[in-house]
């Protein structure tokens, strides 16, 4: 199943959609729109999803890719961490999960590969998503990000 993004932080939509519907397997998605700037080492929250019901999202691994282009000339920072934390109904943070994605100098994300662990959601747990630029400030930037999701 492939899914395309409306919406500046429609990765939140995303994975609502894997996780309530976490028998699709591959699941693939792609952002392409503008991103914040954001301050070096400075954790950026960006959207809060609620998950209406209590679903479990399967083991599996999660590819990453994309490309940074900044909206004015400008270097993008060498790392940048993804941040997915499970929170309560109760805004308790329940699970961090952490995706560092190394960028090269031209703002290409390579392909990489991370390990996602099984997850149960209860109803109205919330995925809050936040970015995490590492050791350089990450600009206004055209954002380009591709995710797939393949369960183990």
């Amino acid at each position: 199943m492939r899914l395309r993004s409306l919406g500046l932080f429609a990765l939140a939509g995303l994975l609502a959609v894997a996780i309530e519907a976490c028998n699709v397997s591959p699941l693939t998605y792609s952002y392409r729109g503008l991103f914040p700037g954001i301050a070096r080492d400075t954790e950026q929250a960006l959207e809060t999803l609620r998950v209406r019901r209590a679903t479990t999202f399967n083991r599996g691994v999660l590819q990453i890719s994309g490309q940074i282009r900044p909206a004015a000339p400008g270097s993008v920072p060498s790392r940048l961490t993804m941040i997915v934390r499970r929170k309560s109904a109760g805004g308790a943070t329940l699970a961090t999960f952490s995706f560092p994605m190394a960028v090269q100098s031209n703002g290409v994300i390579a392909i990489q590969r991370f390990a996602i662990p099984a997850t149960v959601l209860n109803a109205n747990d919330g995925l809050a998503f936040s970015f995490k630029p590492i050791g350089a400030n990450l600009p206004l930037s055209n954002f380009t990000l591709n995710l797939a999701y393949q369960r183990s």
